[in-house]
């Protein structure tokens, strides 16, 4: 295969107010043409870095960055090219998409990249279409790209670049913000175009969505604390699963599952479709005695709702009939659960979440919200209503009003009239929750997104309200970042308040929400325990949502009287165990 990318790199390094910090150590490997490269790590990994050296980003548009070493593509030095000649050749998809949009309509944005090329009006229409109806942006075409979903700004966001097709794509923590069907189609049309154009694909995962990934790439790369741990086929790395915890990173579901019956070696399944096959050679049909499935019903809890939600309508100002969010949405949430709001990009998690705090209001004067006793259709005080219930929104920067740290924890108690001794000891208080105290006076701009989120989430959990919203509170975190987010939300439920948490991604789930709520299209799809909602795989796929990859391999295994309803990779080995599988 003829080599197209080449990359040696010595060291990157940054120049920070902390003093110089190493990001990549002298990284040296080498992509060919027409390959699909992981890179994987945790946060702060270098994965970013390494990236942005890629294009030239780093160090021309990088203030105070310096690049030592070299990087060739095409058996030529990028050094001394202008990063804008540079990316006709190498495309870069940011982590953050609100970056890199820049047009007012979202075919627009599309169309930007080949309209600039020069390419005819009528290819660069079929670009465009080719993009949307692959990407699930058909119907959006006339949407203004900032009005759109987090998700749906990433498709945008990755659409704008596949449509000047470069010879190389590289993108930053890619389906970070997708529902689970739709990341599938974007690393699907990210094979496609690989295949059939030879474009080289280089993108970066911190670890939690492992699954996603693991039945499209060729090769991946593993970093951490900026060095090129290992490299190779993905059964080699996904299968080394000492080489993965020291890394900071897990295995696929399929092959950890496994691994803890006793598997080794290459044949170790890394896909759903390899689980199947390999336990259904491994597996003794008559060892497992049968277990009767459940009849999933939706019981309708005795105790008092702490919000309830009758009839809810809400739709956006915009084209000719504006957009309508919500149509209809009615259920009730108890008090001291986790629940977890679920469902495609654009269902309507993040609206209904403004409705519950008073943000918006709905646009049906019939509709009911009654939050921890307090009528929102009714008068009330602003003030008053985020003792009871607040929002840590999506992107933290939304909400982030301060330069540094602890002004910023401080900020919603100055709000509320606390006392300055109340104040401090609430600021200390949240400095502890994720470990933010050597931090506390340093500029928030300068933190990872990761850190940024951490902060987000202290700030509004100091206010203590007896219900917490938290939107995507994992979006662009590792595995490790990740859990101690939902730690601290389960210790809260610990202390009796009640939590709701939007996400995409259905092992976290799995793992923490009592109570599951999956939206399609702005109604209430199904509403239920979570072995509830994932034994009915077939009805989830309507809001694009697919259960935890190990609930999917239990489905497939039913005709060993597996249950359907198994949601964990520990209960699921538990199970096995007990049968002496």
């Amino acid at each position: 295969m003829a080599e197209i990318l080449s990359v040696d790199i010595e060291k990157i390094s940054y120049l920070t107010r902390q003093g110089e910090i190493t990001a990549v150590k002298e990284a040296k490997f080498k992509v060919n043409r027409g390959e699909y490269l992981l890179i994987m790590g945790e946060v702060g990994s270098g994965k970013t870095s390494l990236l942005y050296s890629l294009n030239g980003v780093i160090p021309e548009l990088i203030p105070n960055s310096r690049l030592t070493g070299d990087i060739k593509y095409m058996g030529k030095s990028i050094r001394g090219r202008e990063v804008a000649d540079i990316s006709k050749d190498i495309g870069l998809v940011l982590e953050d998409p609100d970056t890199q949009i820049t047009q007012l309509t979202v075919e627009d944005d599309l169309a930007f990249g080949p309209a600039n090329m020069g390419l005819p009006p009528e290819e660069v229409r079929e670009r465009v279409e080719f993009i949307v109806n692959r990407i699930r942006l058909s119907g959006l075409k006339e949407r203004n790209p900032r009005s759109l979903s987090g998700g749906q700004k990433q498709c945008v966001a990755i659409g704008g670049v596949l449509t000047f097709l470069p010879n190389i794509v590289i993108l930053d923590e890619p389906i970070s913000m997708l529902d689970p069907i739709g990341k599938d189609q974007v690393l699907s049309l990210l094979k496609e175009l690989n295949k059939k154009y030879g474009i080289t694909i280089i993108l970066s995962e911190s670890g939690m969505e492992i699954e996603s990934f693991a039945g499209y790439v060729d090769k991946i790369l593993i970093m951490k604390d900026g060095e090129l741990v290992k490299m190779g086929p993905p059964h080699e790395i996904l299968t080394d699963s000492e080489m993965m915890r020291k890394c900071g990173l897990r295995m696929p579901q399929v092959t950890e599952l496994a691994v803890r019956l006793g598997g080794k070696g290459l044949d170790l399944p890394i896909t759903l479709e390899e689980a199947e096959k390999y336990f259904n050679q491994k597996l003794k049909r008559e060892s497992i005695r049968p277990v009767q499935r459940k009849v999933v019903q939706i019981i309708q809890k005795e105790k008092k709702p702490i919000i309830k939600v009758k009839n809810l309508y809400y739709t956006y100002p915009g084209l000719e009939k504006g957009i309508e969010a919500l149509r209809g949405v009615s259920f009730n949430i108890y008090e001291g659960e986790i629940a977890a709001l679920i469902g495609q990009n654009g269902s309507g998690k993040s609206t209904l979440a403004l409705l519950l705090v008073g943000i918006l209001k709905p646009t049906n004067k019939d509709a009911e919200i009654i939050v921890d006793g307090i009528d929102l259709q009714k008068k009330y005080q602003f003030k008053e209503l985020i003792k009871h219930i607040n929002y840590v929104y999506q992107n933290p920067d939304d909400q982030i009003f301060c330069e540094k740290v602890k002004e910023e924890l401080a900020y919603g108690l100055l709000e509320q009239g606390l006392t300055p001794k109340e104040i401090d000891e609430r600021v200390e208080e949240g400095l502890k929750i994720f470990n933010l105290k050597e931090m506390e006076d340093m500029y928030i701009s300068h933190l990872d997104r990761g850190r940024r989120t951490h902060v987000a989430i202290s700030s509004i959990m100091i206010i203590d309200p007896k219900i917490l919203i938290i939107d995507e509170p994992t979006t662009g975190l590792d595995e490790r970042d990740s859990l101690a987010v939902m730690e601290k939300v389960k210790e809260l439920k610990e202390r009796g308040k009640t939590i709701i948490f939007i996400t995409h991604n259905m092992n976290l789930v799995a793992k923490y929400a009592d109570h599951v709520i999956a939206l399609h299209e702005g109604k209430v799809l199904l509403d239920g325990t979570c072995k509830e909602v994932f034994s009915q795989s077939e009805i989830l796929k309507q809001s694009y949502i697919a259960p935890p990859q190990i609930t999917q391999l239990a489905q497939k295994l039913i005709h060993f009287n597996i249950p359907p309803d198994i949601t964990t990779v520990d209960e699921m080995y538990h199970f096995l165990i007990q049968h002496e599988v």
